[in-house]
């Protein structure tokens, strides 16, 4: 007896050649085709019923469709046997197996909006389908509906019986609000086409978004935790100064590098490690703080602007130059080297030094951001209450609104009045952590009198006494209207940076000053006899020079703290002033001159570096002030009110600086200064004319106006990048730089000018081809989007891992059955889990 089994629906071809216990995928049709001589019919009972089969020929076929488990048996008869013997056998069916599901989850360590899915799929014969589905509830609906839900294809390999699938979602996509809560879950199915398609769902997950209050509390958290880390990190680097200062003692008594001394380097440049590491870990927390608070909070330009620079100067703590001071330190110490390593421990030393007043920088500065940030929010909360304030005390007139839903609303509005209460009590208390207080105006008896008119409103609404209430009402409105003008008035005033701007201008007088001074001694002391009895006087001076210098350090140190424009640059080019004036005096004191010279010229470059930056910052300060719009101002859309610069007259500017640098190169080779005059001699009548510098001061003023002339044009020309006339101006903001560098060390040589040239020549190209643009209408600007980044570890291993699964997908012949298939697939997925 042949049995033949042919394909039903999507089920496997399977041909047996078996008469007795048969075992079948569920839904295979069965078909038997009995070949028999001298039988003239055969009975086939199944168990249910029987029917008799009548021969064509020397065939009987009967067919039926494996459902469930069966019996049966064949009963032949001709006409000389009526019934034969009963051949029994039975038929065991193998029913279609649900499909199932596993998935996991990972949020994002950086965007608690964005979630990586991977999952797994097995099915004995194979898939049909696979989606996300997911439902955005607001906060009155707590009931789930799949009619209501969104539905995203996965896709997956339906030519196997078990897959792995990786999926992506983004609620920054969705239009969801704080508060709000989101159901999700994956449901595969299989492709039984039996019974229907049958599914597995994983189990139903909710998403809560935190709410403006949890949001709230989640910064402070943050802010508490930045703050605290950075105090820490404060102590640690003294600590390491410390140490370094005792290594250093007990290393200068001895002749080399012991064990004992290696070891507690070894020991410091572990903690120095750990200081940078924890270095680091602020600057992500404090990225990541401020994405959370942008992300439900719509703060002014000036804070977000104020965000960036903080963040930049967090991400500036650790320069390059540390990290490969740190390396060379280690060389140093494996070579056992004292002279290296006592010259390495300095570097270190100094390092230490700047990045503990950077950290205590950057903690000041944070705080009052944390402050004005507070401030801002406070005063959005009292315009808020005093606008619904305002609207009850309108709704309170009208007598036709329940008095109970009135009494209601209001004693909302007094909870909420008292929550900003403790959060006027936080501004006070953050005010006062300050090292330079904004000056808080005390406010408690306007809280007072609001909270009684609030009081008094809701005790009136439960007499009944509309009239009385709305007074109430409207003078609690009121006084919050006032409050926050005040606090729109203290924010103003905290932002101004009027102030500093005249102790950036002290400041930079006595920069150039202290220049000018340390210029002539160091020319005097060039020429000077070691046998001159103005040696003596002319170290003193220089010690009086140093002392100058470090009360400017603590002057600019203090300022830095208030300014956030200020680069950090600013600590190393004061160290570096007071190093070299330190060993300016050691060899004054040894009479070694050229040694002594060289490092004062070193002194000179730093100061003027300073006064270069100084003068820059300036420039943007007044130039920010400029641009906020004051009462009766009118702004031109896309502009700031203020004149946009044109190529033509930086251009004009950068030809007439160019004569004064020929100008300047030639005096120089002879020895003199612009006008004919020996540096400090003063010039005569018509002396000094027609290069644009005044005489009389010396080589160096002229020097110093010639940097800032070149820095203001670099700076107009910066605000071309951003226009349609940028293009073609690249490169050219560095090539300034490199000629003020040179400028400012008294560096003018062959390659500056040719430098000028060629910046003139790029000017004249950019200022034609900018001509040229005008009749061009084909040019479109667009706008950039702006993109948050995620965290790309995660990413990259999400990418990987599917690739894997892509090749083991490869890697499984699809020619083989479906038992073979289930073994090749599970193989696979053993080697990549």
């Amino acid at each position: 007896m042949s049995l033949d089994f042919p394909s039903y629906l999507n089920r496997p071809n399977e041909t047996l050649e078996n008469t007795g216990d048969l075992v079948l995928p569920e839904g295979t049709l069965v078909k038997w085709n009995v070949d028999a001589i001298d039988v003239d019919h055969i009975y086939f009972l199944t168990g249910e019923n029987s029917e008799q089969l009548t021969s064509a020929g020397t065939q009987f076929v009967f067919n039926k469709t494996a459902t469930k488990n069966i019996g049966y048996a064949i009963i032949p008869s001709n006409s000389f046997v009526e019934f034969g013997d009963t051949v029994q056998y039975s038929l065991q069916v193998i029913s279609d197996k649900y499909p199932s599901i596993i998935v996991s989850e990972i949020r994002d360590s950086i965007n608690d909006n964005r979630f990586y899915f991977k999952g797994e799929i097995t099915d004995d014969y194979g898939f049909s389908g696979l989606c996300f589905n997911y439902k955005v509830l607001s906060n009155s609906d707590s009931s789930f509906s799949e009619n209501n839900s969104v539905n995203v294809k996965v896709p997956f390999n339906a030519a196997i019986v078990a897959d792995i699938f990786f999926h992506f979602w983004n609620l920054e996509e969705l239009n969801i609000l704080p508060g709000d809560e989101i159901e999700y879950y994956f449901e595969v199915w299989d492709n039984d086409g039996v019974n229907g398609r049958k599914s597995a769902k994983t189990s139903l997950k909710t998403f809560k978004l935190k709410t403006i209050a949890e949001r709230n509390d989640d910064a402070s958290k943050s802010n508490k935790e930045i703050k605290n880390n950075l105090s820490e990190s404060i102590s640690d680097a003294k600590q390491i100064q410390k140490d370094l200062e005792a290594l250093k003692k007990k290393l200068s008594e001895k002749k080399k590098v012991g064990w004992e001394e290696k070891e507690k380097m070894k020991e410091l440049l572990k903690k120095q490690k750990e200081l940078e590491k924890k270095v680091n870990d602020i600057q992500k927390n404090n990225e990541q703080n401020n994405n959370k608070k942008n992300e439900f909070k719509q703060f002014s330009e000036d804070m977000l602007q104020k965000q960036e620079q903080l963040q930049k100067l967090f991400d500036e703590l650790m320069t390059d130059e540390m990290k490969k001071m740190m390396e060379q330190l280690q060389e140093m110490m494996e070579e056992m080297d004292k002279n290296m390593l006592e010259e390495g421990m300095d570097k270190m030393d100094m390092s230490n030094k700047d990045l503990e007043k950077e950290l205590d920088r950057s903690l000041e500065l944070f705080k009052q951001m944390e402050f004005e940030q507070k401030l801002e929010d406070v005063k959005s909360k009292l315009e808020e209450l005093a606008k619904k304030q305002n609207d009850l005390s309108e709704d309170t007139k009208n007598k036709k609104v329940d008095t109970d839903a009135l009494k209601e609303k209001q004693d909302e509005l007094n909870k909420a009045f008292d929550k900003v209460k403790i959060e006027l009590d936080e501004l006070e208390q953050m005010d006062k952590e300050l090292e330079d207080p904004n000056a808080m105006e005390d406010t408690k008896k306007e809280q007072e009198e609001i909270s009684e008119d609030m009081e008094q409103s809701s005790e009136e609404l439960g007499r009944n006494n509309n009239k009385k209430s709305s007074s109430s009402q409207k003078s609690a409105a009121q006084k919050m209207s006032e409050m926050a003008q005040k606090m729109d008035a203290m924010q103003k005033e905290a932002q101004n940076s009027g102030e500093d701007m005249d102790a950036l201008r002290q400041l930079l007088d006595n920069l150039l000053h202290l220049s000018f001074q340390q210029e002539e001694l160091m020319e005097k002391y060039r020429v000077m006899d070691r046998k001159n009895p103005e040696y003596v006087a002319i170290t003193q001076y220089q010690k009086k020079l140093k002392d100058d210098a470090e009360m400017i350090e603590d002057s600019l140190f203090a300022l830095s703290k208030r300014v956030v424009q200020l680069a950090s640059t600013i600590n190393k080019e004061i160290a570096a002033i007071n190093s070299n004036m330190k060993k300016t005096i050691v060899f004054m004191a040894d009479r070694q001159i050229p040694l002594a010279v060289s490092r004062q010229q070193y002194v000179m470059t730093s100061i003027n570096n300073l006064a270069l930056l100084f003068d820059e910052a300036l420039q943007q300060m007044q130039q920010q002030a400029q641009q906020k719009p004051g009462k009766g101002s009118c702004s031109k859309p896309g502009g700031d009110g203020q004149p946009k610069p044109g190529m033509g007259s930086i251009k004009k500017m950068q030809q007439s600086l160019q004569k004064q640098l020929e100008a300047m190169k030639k005096a120089m080779e002879k020895g003199k200064s612009p006008g004919g005059k020996n540096p400090g001699q003063k010039p005569g009548k018509g002396e000094g004319e027609g290069i644009g510098m005044p005489g009389g001061k010396g080589m160096s003023e002229s020097l110093a106006k010639m940097a800032a002339q070149q820095a203001k044009i670099r700076q107009e020309l910066n605000k071309l990048k951003n226009g349609k006339n940028g293009a073609g101006i690249n490169g050219l903001s560095k090539m300034m730089e490199q000629n003020e560098t040179d400028i400012v060390n008294m560096r003018i040589t062959q390659e500056t000018i040719n430098r000028q040239k060629e910046i003139l020549t790029r000017l004249l190209e950019s200022d034609k081809a900018d001509r040229e643009r005008e009749w061009d209408n084909k040019r479109e600007s667009k706008e950039a989007n702006e993109i948050q980044n995620a965290n790309f570890d995660l990413f990259f291993n999400y990418n990987k891992r599917n690739e894997q699964e892509v090749d083991l997908i490869k890697t499984t012949p699809t020619s083989l059955s479906n038992f073979y298939k289930q073994k090749v697939s599970l193989y696979f997925k053993n080697i990549y889990q």
